[in-house]
Order: structure tokens, then C-alpha cells, then sequence
């Protein structure tokens, strides 16, 4: 039978049969009528009836013959024109869609079926040469399967761990949101892969260790995280670092299966107003482009391009605006964007010499404390301490990795992790104890800890946007000077994956 799916809905549809959730045949109310296909929708995670939902009857034709909704209790009818063979189709939105088996329908019988359908949403991995529409659902989800199991290795083990998977979304706004983290945390015996914490039972005062392990969203609000134990509760929840944190939930899964959670972070506020910060650069050749007048229309916000083309306005209150960049040397280039409450907003615009039409701007949103991070970057380079190495700078290098881009810098080593992981030293920089230790590390304003395992290569050279390396106490800037005694490096991503 061929589906009448979305390729994203068959892809889900097969991942779910991949793992044992998709629709199956159970008992459901029989009815005394003509014949019929009676039955209830449920969500695969949670198991609770879905209302609402579209039932759509296909005969083997894959023709439509009748559509309904289910009820409060998620329960459908279907009463069928002849006997014969059908499908089931069950569609709801922010649901993968699903289809059932082929069901045969004698004369005056009630077929009974339960459907569950799932939130995953995805695309399918789809090989060179090959059409996506020609995948077959389950083949898709072995594939997609096979990729995290990749994309996890050194870090999954089957037997005792599962996949975790999701989307954050901002709960004002509904937008995905890049660079905050997913964290999990569970109580337990110390885990070597986790960030462990010890509380004290206000009660009893006997210690209780709890294991942490974050994941970092990506350029779609996308997480992943590998390494989630099985057979436990654990606490799920999202932050962007203090600004703030989603209610936990607790989950539990099985090892060897793929997890999917989304979570609702209450990221924004049209309350606030927000900050940008941006760069005017040439189309031709990248370079910045001083001088360029910068402008909110119909505002008095208003601005001017410094020699590093940059630019920054602040305090913008929430809203849709338009951008203006003017430049004697070049066209007006003009844009529409959407200002977020409480957030930071990196903007880059591109102006050429010709008078043509431009492609619109690239804004990506960030947490506050990247604002004022970036914004005081120029002030940190004209005081002189330190080594900051620019996006120009790490481009010249032709690094992959964070380490390499580092190697030849004064006074920084840089030393190989695990298998595949490397981290650096300052030779300058020690402990209280007088020994070598590795700097504290910040992403985008935000102090983080590094993957055990991976070290600085859990980022890639090219994610990042500038590297401020402070190699010893002395040299560390009042805003990273927490604990800085092993020295700091400070990383700026260019697409907003940091944590």
C-alpha cells in the first residue's frame, strides 16, 4: 500500500514502529450497527486520549471516504460504506501524523483499533543521489537511528543508556530558541560522564549526590543528549543560564530507545525591551564598513558603524521594526525584524557597491549577558591584556578545532583528551596546590563546563565568532574573574550554540 503521508509524518510514523509505539490493534467498544471502525487515539509518550484529532477512512485506492474528529476521550467512529479493506489515517497538529495497517471490514462487524501518534517531528537522512519521497518510513528511522548511534559513540551504551532528543521553544513568542541547555539530573551513585553535586538532607544532614548532564540547543532549538540512564527517574528541564529556567518534569526511559521531549522555556517577555548588537560588513569582500549610519525607522534609535563596523542599540522596547543602513560608498540596504523582550540580538548586514536588491539580514537571538559581553569586547582589546583571536584571525589559522586555532599562542599548550577530545593549559596559571590546571571556560557570556571526554572539541573552530584568551589571573577581565585562577578562555559563537 502506498501512504499518503508527509515525508515527515511516514518518517515518524516508521520511527515510532522502530521503536515499538506506533498504532496497534486493541480492544476498544463494540456497537450493534452496520459495520465500522471504532476505536481511540492516545499519545504514544504519555498515554492520555487526544481530542480533536482528524480520522480519515482510505479504501485501498487511498481515497478519502469519510472524515471525523475524535471526542473529549479521544474516542473515534467510523462507520464503513461496504466491506472491504481500508486504512486508518490520524492527523492532530504539533502530532506526527500516523496510518494503521490494513484492516478488512466483513459485513455488520466492528474492527476495533487504537492509534497512538507521537510529537516527534524530523527530517529524514537521506543518502546522495537518493529521493526523500522514496524512503520507506521504517528504512528512515533504522537510518536516523544508525546517525545518533554515531553521533553518540563513546558516550551511548544500549544496554543501560537511551537517546534523548527535543526541541526548546520560547513560551511567549513559540519560537525555536538556539543556545540554551536541556538538562537532566538524577540522584544516584557518582557517574563519571555527569557533573556530579552533593546536597545535604536539610532533615537528617546526610549527603545526597545528584549527576547532571546538559545539552546544548542548536541553530533549530534542537538538543541531544546521549547518554541518559535507564531505568531511573530523572529530571528534565531547560535553562538559559540565569535569565531563566522551565518547570522540571520527570521521565524515565528504557535503554536502547530514542526519547523525545520538547520543553516550554519562559524565555521572553513583552514587558522588556531588548538590545542588538551588529556588524555592517561589504558584500565583495567581507570587510567592515565604517561610518555606515544605522537607523530604527519611524524611531529616534539611531547609531554609527565604528571601525570594526560593529554597532549597538540599546534598550529597544518590544516590537517589529525596520532597519536602515546607509553608507555613502554603498546601497541602502533595508530589513524588517522582530525585537524580543529581555534578549540580545546579534544582526549582521551585508551592503554592496551596486545598487541592487539585498537579501535580508541575519539576526540571531542571544542571551542578555552576550550583549554586554560583545558590546565591551573592543573595550577589553584596548586595554591590552590578554590574546583575542578574531573571526579574520581563526579563519587565517585554518583550525578545525578549537585546540589547533590555540596551538602557537604564547604560553598556551594544549593537550589531548580521551580518544578524540583535547583541552589547554596555561603555563603561567596554577592551582592553590601550585599545580597545572586547565582555564575556566565561558560561551557566550555563560560559564560552562566542558564534555569529560571531548574537552574543547564538543565545538568546532568555525561555530565560533571571537576566542579572548586570558592566561593568568592578572590578565582576566572584571567580568570573568571568578575563579581565575587557572586562567580564562572565553569563547563567541557566530550561530548561538553555546550553553
Amino acid at each position: 500500500m502506498i501512504s499518503l503521508l508527509p515525508l515527515r509524518d511516514r518518517w515518524w510514523a516508521g520511527l515510532l514502529a522502530a521503536v515499538g509505539i506506533c498504532g496497534t490493534l486493541a480492544g476498544a467498544p463494540r456497537s450493534l450497527d452496520a459495520q465500522a471502525i471504532e476505536g481511540v487515539l492516545r499519545d504514544a509518550e504519555a498515554g492520555l486520549p487526544i481530542a480533536g484529532a482528524v480520522i480519515i477512512l482510505l479504501d485501498t485506492q487511498n481515497e478519502q471516504r469519510l472524515r471525523v474528529r475524535t471526542d473529549l476521550r479521544g474516542e473515534f467512529r467510523l462507520p464503513v460504506p461496504e466491506a472491504g479493506d481500508y486504512t486508518v489515517w490520524a492527523e492532530r497538529e504539533g502530532y506526527a501524523s500516523t496510518v494503521s495497517e490494513l484492516l478488512s471490514v466483513t459485513l455488520e462487524a466492528v474492527v476495533p483499533l487504537e492509534l497512538a501518534i507521537s510529537a516527534l517531528r524530523t527530517s529524514a537522512t537521506v543518502l546522495e543521489g537518493e529521493s526523500a519521497d522514496d524512503l520507506d518510513p521504517y528504512e528512515a528511522a533504522l537510518r536516523y537511528a544508525a546517525m545518533l548511534g554515531r553521533a553518540c559513540e563513546g558516550r551511548y551504551d544500549p544496554t543501560k543508556h537511551a537517546i534523548l532528543v527535543g526541541i526548546v521553544r520560547d513560551s511567549v513568542s513559540n519560537v525555536n530558541l538556539p543556545g540554551v541547555s536541556a538538562v537532566i539530573e538524577w540522584r544516584g551513585a557518582p557517574d563519571s560522564t555527569a557533573r556530579v553535586r552533593v546536597q545535604f538532607d536539610p532533615g537528617t544532614g546526610a549527603p545526597q549526590t545528584y549527576n547532571q548532564i546538559a545539552g546544548v540547543t542548536d541553530d533549530d532549538g534542537a538538543f541531544m543528549i546521549c547518554n541518559v540512564p535507564a531505568g531511573v527517574t530523572v529530571a528534565l528541564w531547560a535553562e538559559a543560564g540565569e535569565e531563566a529556567r522551565a518547570a522540571e518534569r520527570a521521565i524515565e526511559v528504557k535503554p536502547g530507545t530514542i526519547r523525545k521531549e520538547d520543553i516550554i522555556l519562559g524565555l521572553t517577555n513583552q514587558t522588556e525591551p531588548g538590545d542588538i548588537l551588529g556588524r555592517v560588513r561589504g558584500r565583495m569582500n567581507g570587510d567592515p564598513v565604517v561610518g555606515a549610519d544605522v537607523r530604527l525607522q519611524g524611531t529616534d534609535f539611531r547609531t554609527i558603524t565604528n571601525e570594526r563596523g560593529t554597532f549597538t542599540l540599546e534598550q529597544i522596547p518590544w516590537g517589529i521594526y525596520v532597519i536602515e543602513v546607509d553608507h555613502i560608498a554603498y546601497a541602502s540596504a533595508q530589513q524588517a525584524f522582530r525585537v524580543q523582550g529581555g534578549r540580545a540580538h546579534q544582526m549582521e548586514v551585508l551592503m554592496t557597491e551596486e545598487a541592487i536588491e539585498l537579501d535580508p539580514l541575519t539576526v540571531t537571538v542571544r542571551p542578555r549577558s552576550w550583549f554586554s559581553g560583545m558590546s565591551g569586547l573592543q573595550h577589553r582589546i584596548n586595554l591590552g591584556f590578554g590574546y583575542v583571536l578574531e573571526r579574520e584571525d581563526l579563519e587565517r589559522r585554518g583550525a578545525s578545532n578549537i585546540g589547533d586555532a590555540l596551538r602557537g599562542i604564547p604560553g598556551v599548550r594544549v593537550q589531548r583528551s580521551g580518544l578524540y577530545g583535547s583541552n589547554v593549559v596555561f603555563r603561567s596559571s596554577r592551582n592553590l596546590l601550585g599545580q597545572s590546571c586547565r582555564p575556566t571556560v565561558w560561551m557566550d557570556g555563560v560559564r560552562i563546563t566542558l564534555d569529560p571526554q571531548l574537552g574543547l572539541n564538543e565545538f568546532t573552530a568555525l561555530d565560533l565568532e571571537v576566542i579572548e584568551v586570558y592566561r593568568s589571573a592578572a590578565e582576566v577581565p572584571g567580568e570573568f574573574s571568578g575563579d581565575a585562577n587557572c586562567g580564562v578562555l572565553v569563547l563567541w559563537t557566530r550561530r548561538g550554540i553555546g550553553r
